[in-house]
């Protein structure tokens, strides 16, 4: 079944709107960038992103959203745990990402 991944992040106030434009843009290549390590091909359904328009206050600091999406769960797992491109993303957000929010589901299941 498939997996969606969700990631909210919210920025450090003294990042520029450049590092900040790069880590949006970085994020968004992973689709293409994350390859399977069986089939050497991306595995990555579905991204897409923007920022918050939320205005009603309960976003608590976090101004970009992103959604990802995958076949299986365990091609999820391996995404969040192992895949070398992500986790090479992921240190590269030090000191301009303050903080971020990952949650994953399967659609319909309760």
């Amino acid at each position: 079944m498939p997996v969606v991944h969700v990631v909210l992040m919210a920025f450090e106030p003294l990042a520029t709107p450049q590092e900040v434009k790069k880590i949006v843009q970085n994020m968004l290549a992973l689709k293409d960038k994350c390859v399977h390590p069986k089939t050497q091909k991306p595995y990555v359904k579905l991204t897409k992103g923007g920022v918050n328009l939320t205005s009603d206050g309960f976003a608590e600091g976090y101004s970009h959203s992103f959604v990802m999406e995958f076949e299986t769960g365990e091609d999820c797992a391996y995404y969040s745990d192992e895949d070398p491109v992500h986790l090479e993303f992921i240190d590269s957000t030090s000191g301009i990402v303050s903080k971020t929010l990952v949650v994953d589901f399967t659609p319909g299941v309760f």
